[in-house]
């Protein structure tokens, strides 16, 4: 009895192998584009400026130490605080900027005092040499601070430092998205990215790949999207979630009923540390990677009884072909947003009654 029992359970996973092979590939076979971090090349670059300077000696203490203040402060948490990384710099650059324009000013003012303190003191200009003493002690004052940042410093190397951290000044990402490593835009939730909504499934990969771009997004690379599900090298987001599990994302295995699709958000506990939501489960979602020739690749799983959800499991798929629990997300780059739109003005017949003006009666 046991022996049939082993029989019919390994007949039951062959055809269950069966019935999704001809859907999803192997991962190692999918071409997917090497994806790199914005925050860790930022971190990587101004270190390596800040030790080139320090072995030279070609800039001031204290741009020095603002430097190594911005790498152990936001350059050194888990994730690299992105946005403060580069605000940090870029104030450090500011204060060096205004302190050589301060000796370009300074500079020539001390020296044409001291020529007028020369000149009242071999008059006996007594009251006159005082004030202009005065003078000169405040200037070589303004002249020590300004040197302490920017003393040694050449215009070409700030402007390589200032170039380094200059093209990410000011990026974020659209509302609903969740800024990613100062490198990509991810949507919180699968398409069409509304929190207790079911998301959008039976997709093809033209129409998720359309869909996105109606958005003003794009699909996930898969790399953005591996590194969404997985978190942070410093800190994988297995440390930080629950084991990845049908109760706790959504997601059937082989041997439980397929579950179908939740409204997302609705799983809390699958919420990434970095505010991604069912990443993992819930609905396969499309990326733009190839797999071969022919085909187009999913990620994540779903609450289908798909083989082994992982951030690592991968399906794939013709273009224009869809299954019930094929969805997608989107993504986008980083940019400079539009300011939010003003509210309309109010007209004096929007404005709210007052008490006293309720109270009258109608003409």
């Amino acid at each position: 009895m046991k022996l049939l029992s082993h029989f019919s359970l390994s007949i039951l996973l062959s055809a269950l192998t069966l019935v999704f092979l001809p859907f999803f590939g192997e991962c190692a076979e999918i071409e997917e584009r090497e994806y790199r971090s914005a925050a860790e090349q930022l971190r990587d670059e101004a270190a390596a400026f800040l030790s080139e300077i320090e072995v030279s000696k070609a800039a001031a203490p204290m741009f020095r130490e603002k430097i190594r203040a911005a790498l152990d402060g936001p350059g050194s948490v888990c994730p690299v605080d992105f946005a403060a990384l580069v605000d940090s710099l870029d104030v450090t650059a500011s204060e060096v900027s205004a302190a050589m324009e301060e000796l370009k000013k300074l500079l020539p003012e001390r020296d044409r005092i001291a020529l007028l303190l020369a000149e009242a003191e071999s008059k006996l200009q007594t009251d006159y040499a005082f004030r202009l003493k005065l003078r000169l002690e405040n200037i070589d004052a303004r002249i020590s601070d300004a040197d302490a940042m920017a003393a040694e410093i050449l215009p070409e190397s700030l402007s390589r430092f200032i170039a380094l951290f200059d093209r990410h000044k000011g990026i974020s990402c659209p509302k609903g998205m969740v800024f990613i490593d100062g490198t990509f835009c991810v949507d919180a939730h699968e398409a069409p990215n509304k929190e207790g909504e079911r998301p959008a499934t039976g997709l093809s990969w033209v129409a998720a790949a359309k869909f996105c771009e109606e958005a003003g997004k794009r699909l996930c690379e898969g790399g953005e999207w591996a590194r969404a599900c997985a978190g942070p090298a410093c800190a994988p987001n297995r440390i930080n979630m629950p084991d990845f599990n049908a109760s706790a994302c959504n997601a059937a295995l082989n041997m439980t009923p397929a579950v179908g699709v939740y409204p997302s958000g609705s799983r809390p506990e699958c919420v990434s540390p970095e505010g991604v939501a069912d990443i993992f489960g819930n609905a396969w979602e499309w990326t733009n990677e190839n797999y071969k020739d022919r085909y187009k690749t999913l990620r994540g799983g779903s609450g289908s009884a798909d083989p082994a959800p992982t951030c690592e499991n991968s399906g794939w798929g013709l273009p224009g072909t869809s299954r019930s629990y094929s969805g997608a997300r989107c993504c986008a780059d980083p940019a400079v947003q539009p300011p939010p739109s003003p509210a309309p003005e109010q007209t004096a017949d929007d404005a709210p009654q007052t008490d006293t003006e309720k109270s009258q009666p109608p003409q």
